[in-house]
């Protein structure tokens, strides 16, 4: 069993000790004991086989194996940078939370072996993606507005539903709107002045225009006027007169195009979670303890 005392900052609600208590979490309860306080007197030592600063600022020079989360360096206040690498000559280990600032210690003569990179997580479950797609169109009994494409691509992209909303302005669009409401989120305003359709403009991510066929299509210009990026298939002034437009001709397209949006981004940070934080930390523990 290791027994480790982890020392944490004065202020309950700081982010460190959040970060800390995330960690913590993690601990395998058969391998590691743990005290929880806010100092390591000289009374504690040989009562525990590592301790743990959750900031670097609270670091002592003690006898017993310590490691410590260095967060940042005030470069701007040489007594606080100093502070800094007078904590890292003190502690065993050092654990950054980026890249940038092991490579600093590393330009400093600190040992790579005595640094480790430990990325802060991120809560997957509660920060999710909410792209709003916006459509202002008035709906054609022929269909050309492209309703068949939008239904399609709901039955069967491969993106969570939960992270789409459509955003739709216009007459006609009930009955559409009422067989997929309960598939995705659909805020349907039905017919609006212009300075309403201006302001879902200003509201959405991107505008979506699955039309089979255009003579111009104004809100293609309206959203473009807006700042607003557009998705449209190759209808209207898209084909010469806009640029910077991701093109798409069927509900296949679409779902990848919004995969590379949506899903992309999210795997990039998928890595990023509070177990793999606690992990580095894990390794780190146990082979410090030995020494």
């Amino acid at each position: 069993m290791i027994r480790i005392n982890f020392v944490e900052v004065g202020k309950i609600h700081s982010g460190v000790n959040i970060w800390s208590r995330k960690m913590m979490n993690f601990l395998p309860k058969d391998e590691f004991s743990r005290k929880v306080s806010i100092d390591y007197a000289s009374e504690h030592e040989g009562k525990f086989d590592l301790v743990y600063y959750n900031f670097y600022r609270r670091v002592k020079k003690i006898k017993t194996p310590s490691v410590a989360l260095f967060t940042h360096i005030e470069t701007y206040n040489s007594g606080m940078e100093q502070k800094f690498y007078n904590a890292a000559n003190r502690v065993d280990h050092i654990i950054v939370i980026s890249q940038l600032y092991k490579d600093i210690l590393m330009k400093k003569g600190y040992a790579a072996s005595k640094i480790t990179v430990a990325n802060l997580g991120c809560d997957l479950e509660t920060f999710k993606p909410k792209i709003k797609l916006g459509i202002a169109a008035w709906k054609r009994e022929s269909g050309r507005k492209g309703e068949k494409c939008l239904s399609a691509f709901l039955e069967h992209t491969t993106i969570p539903l939960e992270y789409l909303k459509f955003i739709i302005v216009g007459r006609e669009w009930e009955n559409w709107v009422e067989k997929h409401e309960k598939l995705v989120d659909i805020d349907y305003r039905g017919k609006v002045e212009p300075e309403q359709v201006a302001e879902m403009m200003q509201e959405i991510d991107y505008y979506l225009c699955p039309s089979k066929y255009e003579g111009q299509c104004l809100p293609l210009m309206e959203a473009y006027a807006c700042g607003k990026p557009i998705i449209s298939r190759l209808v209207g002034m898209v084909c010469n007169e806009l640029e910077e437009v991701t093109i798409f001709d069927s509900h296949y397209d679409l779902d990848v195009i919004l995969n590379r949006l949506i899903m992309d981004k999210r795997k990039s940070v998928e890595q990023y979670t509070w177990e793999n934080y606690a992990a580095k930390h894990i390794a780190v523990f146990r082979a410090t303890a030995k020494k």
